[in-house]
């Protein structure tokens, strides 16, 4: 779902500059925006991830630095701007989404996440 056809810079400017800092991948954001998994629309950001588990989990990959060993999902050195994330998206619960997903296994779908990673600019 291409729809518009932004520079990197068009999409981090529209995020908050608290976020804009604290993101640690800025080529798998970008990519996001591009597939259409996160979109900015009507003056809000929408996440089109289809549930808040796969969104917390792209989120702690993206501003967490958190990464996948084998199944696992190991924390990052960062820490989550989940407040300001879930203002960003109109989510509740982030960050508890995130613990589940630390404690319990990754996502079922977690590929097409990490795919926006691999592909980065």
């Amino acid at each position: 779902m291409k729809k518009e056809c932004l520079m990197v810079d068009d999409f981090l400017k529209l995020l908050p500059p608290t976020l804009r800092h604290s993101l640690r991948n800025t080529g798998a954001f970008v990519n996001a925006c591009r597939e259409g998994k996160i979109a900015y629309v009507d003056g809000a950001w929408v996440s089109r991830f289809g549930s808040t588990s796969m969104l917390s989990y792209f989120c702690g990959r993206c501003f967490c630095g958190d990464r996948v060993v084998g199944r696992v999902l190991v924390k990052g050195r960062y820490d989550m701007p989940a407040r300001e994330l879930e203002r960003l998206f109109g989510v509740p619960n982030l960050k508890d989404h995130r613990k589940k997903l630390r404690k319990r296994k990754i996502p079922r779908l977690y590929k097409s996440i990490d795919y926006l990673f691999d592909t980065c600019i």
